[in-house]
């Protein structure tokens, strides 16, 4: 009934979710999400959280507050991750001639905290494009806070780790790495990424030969950190430097990819191969020129935080790798496997346009703008699931079952520890009771307590449901409590058994490095056993010899 009834409050949230765009109410924060939306559009939804992730975190500690996870800090978590700032959102999906206008608001009417502080300064104009040759096939263009993140994480790190002093002082030394690598987190700039695919041709080739070669050129640059980097390369013996024209360059192969790494100032650019680093640079023929970029730009926002921009062949190629890293995943084992697999991404639409994306971060929220071939439509159900009414309670009962559960195996781990040194008497009985009794393998406690009276065996009535059983190649014992719980108990070696066992380990190290200086190879156990370097080893308690690697060092 429990169940059934969780499931019927889901039903309802979902439902709740979906509809609020006819039922919520006119509010400041409606009106806000209303103002960077289309509510004339094909869809428009919008949904107030209210009291939100807050709300939720305060429960979710509460139900944790008498387990091993009752020192975390899920608030600060919700904060670090900017959830509990998002009072609102909303999406509207209009249709156009070629596809459609898609946005989506986060309204953070406290301002954006946590990652979602990620995107800093006011709006401003995608300069980057100027790098990115008019064939760009794929290109980013992101002002990013470094700083703001790494504090983010920090708070993350704290809130749920069993030690913070430790994870504090953890990334406090990386920050302080005398190499320079810690101080590059300190990055509060532009970033320009630029990718451009090779022939489908070479694509394929480079696949069907499992070369390591990029089948791709690249390009990327940062306005910031060129000092450290400067620094770090300059110090590898693996990379070659030359100084031309003010700019120092940094050039290595790695796996037969020509990789340059340029600095101008504190400017910082890399790719490869160096040729088309080089084209990027010669800014001739731009994406910036290019006529359904500038469109497209023109048609979400011209001015941003973050820019994202890939043509058609982008998601052909990534819908084939796809299609190869399930069936690797081993997704497409079987014949009906493969079948789901290639309808379900048939499914996926692929655009006859390029495709841009451009997120605006504002004071009281966060803006992204699409041009896509589908709608947010598709997209519903799922944002649906994340707001803190439905996704909230599904970790509102988590936490409660996860606590039931700590609770049990509390209980059960108290029980085991009173009976535990019993449990080790019983098992050195039983080793003794095998020693003499060569042709048994299994012994119940019944049976040593009536074999051995001298020894007071106890009998654990009172705590385990089943009579005891010990197996003659284990050191493990299964107990069924009467409570219907089962534990494991594992038989602590005696000092005798202790000593057998590194005697073994020592024949077969001694053995090994014999057969190596004959044989001039590494052996295996077996080989060492017929070859006559020493005598199969009978197992104490289950351990595999065979099992050992043996390596000279």
């Amino acid at each position: 009934m429990k169940f059934k009834h969780f499931l019927g409050n889901i039903a309802l949230t979902m439902v709740l979710a979906v509809s609020s765009s006819v039922s919520a109410a006119d509010s400041g924060s409606a009106q806000t999400v209303k103002r960077e939306l289309d509510p004339n559009g094909q869809l428009f939804t919008y949904m107030d959280f209210e009291d939100g992730w807050g709300k939720v975190t305060k429960d979710i500690n509460a139900a944790l507050k008498d387990t091993p996870l009752g020192n975390k800090n899920f608030a600060v978590l919700a904060d670090a991750l900017g959830l509990s700032q998002i009072k609102a959102f909303g999406m509207s999906s209009t249709s156009l001639k070629d596809g459609y206008d898609n946005r989506f608001f986060l309204h953070t009417p406290g301002g954006r905290t946590g990652l979602l502080a990620i995107f800093p300064g006011k709006p401003a104009a995608f300069e980057g494009a100027r790098f990115a040759p008019a064939d760009t096939d794929l290109f980013a263009d992101v002002r990013l806070d470094a700083p703001a993140v790494v504090s983010a994480i920090t708070q993350i790190a704290t809130s749920v780790s069993d030690n913070r002093e430790a994870a504090t002082l953890a990334l406090a030394m990386f920050m302080a790495d005398p190499t320079g690598y810690g101080s590059l987190l300190n990055f509060k700039g532009r970033v320009v990424a630029i990718a451009r695919l090779h022939p489908h041709q070479e694509v394929a080739r480079v696949e069907a030969e499992s070369s390591s070669k990029i089948p791709l050129d690249i390009f990327l640059r940062a306005e910031g950190g060129g000092t450290n980097v400067s620094k770090i390369l300059s110090q590898r013996d693996d990379w070659k430097s030359e100084t031309k024209g003010g700019r120092t360059y940094f050039s290595a192969d790695k796996n037969g990819n020509e990789i340059v790494v340029i600095v101008e100032g504190e400017t910082v650019m890399a790719g490869l191969p160096r040729a088309f680093v080089e084209e990027c640079l010669a800014r001739k023929d731009s994406l910036a020129q290019n006529t359904a970029f500038t469109q497209a730009l023109a048609d979400t926002a011209q001015m941003g935080h973050a820019v994202f921009y890939a043509t058609p062949r982008v998601y052909t190629e990534l819908r084939g790798y796809s299609d190869q890293a399930m069936g690797l995943a081993g997704l497409a084992s079987s014949e009906h496997g493969a079948q789901y697999i290639q309808q379900l991404l048939a499914t996926i639409p692929v655009p006859t346009k390029p495709v841009i994306s451009v997120i605006v971060a504002r004071p009281d929220g966060l803006l992204v703008r699409e041009r896509s071939v589908q709608s947010l439509k598709m997209a519903l159900p799922v944002v649906a699931l994340l707001t803190p009414d439905f996704l909230g309670q599904i970790l509102r009962v988590t936490a409660q079952t996860y606590a039931a559960t700590s609770a049990e195996e509390r209980a059960n781990e108290t029980t085991h520890q009173k009976i535990s040194a019993d449990l080790d008497r019983a098992g050195d009985a039983a080793i003794r009771y095998f020693a003499a009794h060569t042709d048994e393998g299994t012994v119940k406690l019944s049976v040593l307590r009536d074999a051995m009276p001298e020894e007071k065996l106890p009998d654990f009535q009172s705590t385990l449901a089943n009579d005891l059983e010990f197996t003659r190649q284990s050191d493990k014992v299964d107990l069924e409590l009467k409570s219907g719980h089962s534990i494991t108990h594992v038989i602590k070696l005696t000092p005798a058994q202790r000593t057998t066992i590194e005697t073994n380990l020592q024949k077969i190290a001694e053995a090994s490095v014999e057969y190596l200086v004959v044989k001039n190879s590494s052996p295996s156990i077996s080989t060492l056993v017929d070859n006559g370097y020493f005598e199969k080893v009978e197992s104490l308690f289950g351990e595999d010899y065979d099992q050992l690697t043996l390596e000279l060092n």
